[in-house]
């Protein structure tokens, strides 16, 4: 790997610069012509140019460097020295490569969009290429934002849980990292036009001013990705003055960035100003804002088509891969279910869709059982009013999580459980039918029913694990830790025609099998790789069993080729220098050195070169050497690259797998939540509700009841009340007599 210096850019001496003396591009030193920038100024000039709105990291050796204005927001938010070279036109800083994601995110959440550029080469493959002698290559490969931060270093699905097994009680921010889209179908459809009349291009970005007109009644239209777990929320709803429907959705969703077109009404904008529910500043929602050409219902058909066209190149050159008929399967449902909504609807789709392409997250949109409408008839929305007033999830005082309702229910024991409890309080339930189906299932689980198998003991979050794997941005050691807990599950499946609860025997019984495909994954790979820990290190060419991949196997038939013949030239030089028992000497990650006693050194023949020495020996490379040795090393970097390719397209095996896992996850995510409503109903004090038929006396009548949340925070006993609500007030006074 190319070291601080490739690139033909001498290490010069730095020195730490004063703030008032740190400068932007624009102030560097310029001699008698043009400035002269060094290739990787260059580079950075070029990508900073394309991408203005992104802090820059730029692999350079064995670091990551920021330049210029960057190097002033890293110094800012990393608390690291800006320094610059005596002959650089930047100032600049740089971060160690192991540490690059810790501090991405650091910059994330300080509220900046991040970006990585990485070199695409390699000194070995370089040097027999035809850039030979250019400096190394870049490109901006990753793009991150609050709402895009997956991962293992970004967004660690193996740390969800405490020591105990049990997960913790959520801050309000930790609900979920939807990204979401707002538009205002007729008002910016008129604001729009007027915008292109009185700039030259609609698309430059700039945002125009706002109307003056205060809009009591505006149609608008939302869609919401959580990029973690892959759903998709869309909706279009009229609102009034207030945007309390606007409102509603947002404190449902809880995104944490938002993309919005130039501009919005002006109650839209103010909703959006005031709307921060997080209690620590770096959960503060993102706002991005996009150009009028992307909210533009011919340029969103095409984004929508362009995203969910079918790969048919099995055959081509092409780096992409065929889709497997269950992709493709689903990728035709998702185009029929975006092609039936509205134009507004479709617009926020588009946009949504452009806006996530730059941070390789696209195939999110490509299963229709990802997309679900916002409205459900078996559900009763909570408004925001109604969320906030009975903190339900937070506590007005210190916008945690204590001492809420959620704080009291919460006996989940999975973190997709209790990501799904969060969901169903937020719409309880609206049929009589659904809601005694749900009572009964819960009955039967506080009698013990399938309790061994309920105890998910230190399952990590298999909803955003499962997500991962299909993104092809999981680790190994994620992949392999995922697949022992779905076998783990799967080899204790409870026997439905145990169960009496309707509800708890379709559930199991809907549960599906995934032996084979476990069986699949696991027959691949080797035992090396099933039995690795969070600090093992294993190569990835390492990952697979004899013969899984041919391509591997050509590339490590090249590599023993290659070390053979260094083995075979070993024997000349042992006869050359008399030494019958010499072996290659690795000094300082140098290779394949032939270490000779000073005493020794006249038997070395003059064209063998000196690599280094110390007072007792010599070390030597011979021509032969130097000409074997660069073909190990390239045979060892195609191996690396064989072997990421490998593990994509082993990845990628999982897409067509990918909802039969989901539905099996969302299965276990409902038999937990209903588990811990057990946990809840068999605490002293609790009782079955009886909820009556639509066409009996409305009534609400509670007997001794206590105030839950007020109960579990004080030291003291409660004092029950009871109470009598119904619409016929002399039944109510008859049952009261």
């Amino acid at each position: 790997e190319a070291g601080e210096g490739e690139d033909g850019e001498e290490e010069e001496e730095e020195e730490e610069v004063p703030k008032k003396g740190r400068g932007a591009a624009s102030k560097a030193k310029v001699g008698k012509g043009a400035v002269k920038y060094t290739p990787l100024e260059q580079q950075f000039l070029s990508i900073k140019k394309a991408h203005p709105d992104l802090v820059l990291m730029v692999e350079h050796g064995y670091r990551y460097r920021f330049f210029d204005a960057d190097a002033e927001v890293a110094h800012k938010v990393l608390k690291v020295a800006v320094f610059k070279p005596k002959s650089a036109n930047f100032a600049g800083t740089s971060v160690p490569t192991h540490r690059v994601h810790i501090h991405a995110r650091r910059l994330v959440q300080a509220g900046y969009k991040v970006g990585l550029v990485t070199q695409t080469e390699t000194a070995a493959l370089k040097a027999i290429s035809g850039t030979k002698g250019k400096p190394m290559t870049r490109a901006l490969t990753q793009v991150y934002t609050k709402s895009t931060l997956i991962g293992q270093d970004m967004d660690p699905i193996l740390t969800s849980l405490d020591e105990d097994g049990e997960a913790s009680v959520p801050e309000f921010a930790s609900m979920g990292h939807y990204l979401m889209c707002i538009y205002e179908e007729s008002d910016n459809d008129n604001k729009k036009k007027k915008f292109e009349e009185d700039n030259d291009e609609a698309d430059n970005g700039e945002v125009p001013n706002k109307a003056t007109s205060s809009h009591e009644s505006v149609n608008i239209c939302i869609v919401a990705v959580q990029t973690s777990t892959g759903d998709i929320i869309y909706d279009s709803f009229q609102d009034g003055f207030m945007r309390s429907e606007l409102e509603t959705r947002l404190y449902h969703i809880n995104p944490i960035e938002i993309v919005l077109p130039p501009s919005l009404s002006d109650q839209t904008e103010k909703l959006l100003r005031s709307f921060n529910p997080h209690k620590k500043a770096e959960d503060k929602v993102a706002i991005e804002r996009s150009t009028w050409e992307e909210f533009n219902i011919v340029k969103a058909d095409k984004n929508i088509k362009k995203f969910l066209e079918i790969k048919k190149n099995k055959n081509s050159d092409d780096e992409d891969e065929e889709d497997d008929e269950e992709v493709v399967q689903g990728k035709q449902r998702a185009l029929a279910l975006i092609s039936s909504l509205g134009n507004g609807l479709r617009t926020t789709m588009g946009a949504l869709m452009g806006y996530v392409n730059a941070f390789s997250l696209h195939s999110l949109f490509f299963l229709d059982c990802n997309y679900r409408h916002f409205h459900s008839a078996r559900y009763m929305t909570l408004d925001s009013s109604t969320l906030v007033n009975l903190e339900v999830f937070q506590n007005q005082a210190t916008k945690l999580g204590k001492g809420t309702l959620f704080w009291v229910m919460d006996f989940t024991k999975t973190v997709m459980g209790r990501r799904l409890l969060m969901e169903w309080m937020k719409k309880p339930l609206a049929n009589k039918a659904d809601i005694d189906e749900r009572l009964t299932a819960v009955e039967e689980l506080m009698g013990g029913a399938i309790s061994d198998f309920l105890q998910f003991k230190n399952i990590p979050d298999l909803e955003r694990a499962i997500c991962r794997i299909y993104y092809k941005k999981c680790t190994v050691f994620e992949f392999v830790v995922t697949l022992k807990a779905f076998d783990t599950l799967v080899s204790s499946l409870p026997d439905a025609t145990d169960l009496e609860s309707p509800l708890l025997k379709s559930l199991v019984k809907d549960i599906p099998n995934l032996q084979e495909d476990l069986d699949y994954f696991f027959s691949t790979l080797t035992e090396e790789a099933l039995e690795m820990t969070n600090n093992t290190k294993i190569e990835t060419s390492n990952l697979f069993k004899k013969g899984a991949f041919k391509g591997l196997t050509k590339r490590k038939k090249e590599i023993k080729d290659a070390e053979k013949n260094l083995e075979e030239h070993l024997a000349e030089i042992r006869k050359i220098l008399g030494l019958a028992s010499l072996e290659y000497k690795t000094v300082s990650n140098q290779e394949y050195l032939v270490e000779v006693k000073e005493a020794q050194a006249k038997r070395v023949p003059n064209n063998w070169v000196q690599v280094s020495a110390t007072k007792l020996v010599k070390r030597y490379q011979t021509p032969t050497i130097k000409e074997l040795l660069p073909k190990l090393q390239q045979a060892r970097e195609r191996l690396v690259l064989e072997a990421k390719n490998s593990w994509d397209t082993f990845l990628g095996n999982f897409a067509g797998r990918y909802e039969k896992f989901r539905k099996f996850v969302q299965n276990i995510a409902v038999l937990d939540v209903l588990s811990s409503f057990s946990t809840l109903a068999s605490k002293e004090g609790y009782c079955k509700p009886t909820i009556l038929d639509a066409a009996a006396n409305q009534q609400i009548s509670i007997v001794a009841g206590r105030h839950p949340i007020v109960e579990a925070l004080i030291d003291a006993s409660f004092v029950p009340n009871s109470i009598h609500l119904c619409e016929d007030v002399n039944a109510g006074r008859k049952e009261k007599e």
